[in-house]
């Protein structure tokens, strides 16, 4: 029955599907991988239970940072000696299979499961299931954001890069730089570049309106109050609510202030505002289309390692049918053998 399903398999059948084949395929080997990581877990169990009773003067192997002497407390009952292997997976396609799932689900919505970070560990868990052995040579690690200097931060926003404020910054600096790019002409064309560089400054707002905060509250206690503050941590939480308030109205004062300094002011010739609006829009299409570029071309991708999958999958399923059907002829011919060695003693 399994075999005429393999058979009937086209080219564009769904992963779903043949997952659900491989799974109906594999139920007996299922069982068999778990009745297996049972029988190890009561084998550990039971060593355990004896290492414990009868501990050995020491181990038979090194014990980095501690001393090599076996300790029963090392086996009691705290400590479970459990295996590592995982009993629901039991084959190099099914690995393959679930890594694939998971890296698909990231790719769907990066932002969710940890950005950068979370699309490296997919594709890392993708190559492991692999089997790749210099995963690093192949898949580096995502660097990590370092702080930059205003220019760099502006010609970073104008190649449409997200940017991102750290507390040691000079954040007045840092405003004052955006300030100045948000007022030219270039800027002001481009409607991601002023997104980008106004949330950016509203990211330095933030941070400088907390630093702020907290120093003023800190600067009203006395030395006596600050030494009772460190060792009272509950006293801190209160002082924290404290500081998010004061640097709530210290936002509203400091957006209010460059709110002003990046008001557009009023042209003489309404034919530039309306070329402008245009330039916007215009770039805003640009924008969007090399998006949409991009997404087929990640499509595309992503039809092509699916499509190399099934085809490893399809021949693993092959192979396996195929040993199992010239297993099942040789116990034939070998059963013929022995009914045809049968028959000539009798007849001897």
């Amino acid at each position: 029955m399994a075999d005429m399903k393999i058979g009937e398999m086209g080219g564009d059948t769904p992963v779903g599907t043949t997952m659900a084949i491989m799974e109906r395929g594999t139920k007996v080997m299922s069982a068999i991988h778990k009745r297996l990581h049972y029988s190890q877990k009561q084998e550990f169990k039971i060593l355990s239970s004896i290492f414990a009773r009868n501990p050995a003067p020491v181990y038979p192997y090194m014990t980095p940072g501690a001393p090599p002497q076996i300790m029963q407390q090392d086996f009691d009952d705290r400590i479970d000696v459990l295996p590592v292997s995982d009993p629901n997976i039991f084959s190099m396609s099914q690995r393959i299979a679930l890594a694939q799932t998971q890296l698909q689900l990231v790719q769907s919505n990066p932002e969710v499961h940890g950005g950068q970070q979370g699309l490296y560990q997919a594709y890392r868990k993708m190559y492991e299931a692999l089997g790749v052995t210099n995963i690093d040579a192949i898949l580096p690690q995502p660097s990590q954001p370092q702080p930059m200097n205003p220019a760099k931060e502006n010609q970073e926003a104008m190649r449409g890069q997200k940017l991102q404020a750290f507390p040691d910054q000079n954040h007045q600096a840092h405003i004052e730089s955006h300030l100045a790019i948000l007022s030219t002409p270039v800027a002001q064309a481009n409607a991601a570049i002023v997104m980008t560089l106004q949330g950016h400054i509203q990211e330095h707002i933030g941070i400088m309106a907390e630093m702020q905060a907290q120093q003023e509250i800190m600067s009203q206690l006395d030395p006596e109050a600050q030494m009772v503050l460190q060792q009272n941590p509950q006293m801190v939480q209160q002082l924290q609510g404290e500081i998010a308030n004061k640097a709530a109205e210290l936002i509203g004062e400091l957006t209010e202030q460059y709110a002003q300094a990046v008001s557009p002011a009023e042209t003489a010739d309404p034919l530039v505002a309306i070329r402008q609006q245009e330039l916007a829009l215009r770039g805003a299409e640009i924008q969007q289309d090399a998006e949409q570029f991009e997404a087929r071309q990640q499509l595309d991708r992503e039809k092509e390692r699916n499509d190399a999958l099934i085809a490893q999958q399809r021949l693993d399923l092959t192979e396996e049918a195929t040993a199992e059907k010239t297993r099942v002829a040789e116990e034939r011919i070998q059963t013929q053998r022995d009914i045809a060695a049968a028959n000539l003693q009798r007849r001897m």
